[in-house]
């Protein structure tokens, strides 16, 4: 956390020393690599766990305008062409089916990252736009405000704003 590693600023532990000092930091700070040395240093998790945990928050962090800029003209122009979208949904399908996808661990990693206003403001608009919403028995209705009306219907809006969900079926009217 910003010392040094003279001799006079280092102390020894053992690893289970080790592991309650930086559960006590967690308590105390709540950084998360806190909360994993201390989960790794006490076994709570294993090694392959604790990488994908800590890859997965590095790679949820806010971005800088400069790698957002950087990542925008890498992907300038790229297109992927059928079988490369086949080949990368399959695997996804794949790891969600093996464990590696975790709806739970996923929602864990994500404590703590805001979403940012644009993004907030971005679902905001697309969700109170106007929907033309299909019921499972063929009737149509035009709504605005998809997620109001979502929740009055026991769905979530996030499949129903892709397509279909439950029988039901949204197109987004243009505005």
């Amino acid at each position: 956390m910003g010392g040094t590693d003279d001799p006079d600023n280092l102390i020894e532990l053992t690893i289970e020393e080790h592991a309650e000092s930086h559960r006590k930091l967690w308590e105390q700070h709540g950084r998360y690599q806190d909360y994993y040395a201390w989960q790794g240093l006490s076994g709570q998790i294993g090694k392959e766990e604790l990488i994908r945990k800590i890859q997965s928050i590095a790679n949820s962090k806010p971005k800088t305008e400069e790698t957002k800029e950087k990542i925008r003209r890498y992907r300038l122009g790229k297109h992927l062409n059928k079988l490369s979208k086949e080949k990368i949904g399959q695997k996804a399908k794949e790891r969600w089916s093996n464990g590696v996808y975790d709806v739970e661990k996923l929602r864990l990693s994500r404590i703590g990252f805001k979403q940012s206003d644009y993004q907030k403001q971005r679902v905001t608009e697309t969700l109170a736009a106007a929907w033309l919403i299909t019921t499972p028995e063929g009737i149509t209705m035009n709504i605005v405000n998809l997620r109001e009306f979502c929740r009055k219907n026991n769905l979530d809006q996030g499949n129903m704003s892709r397509g279909k969900h439950k029988g039901w079926k949204c197109v987004k009217l243009s505005s």
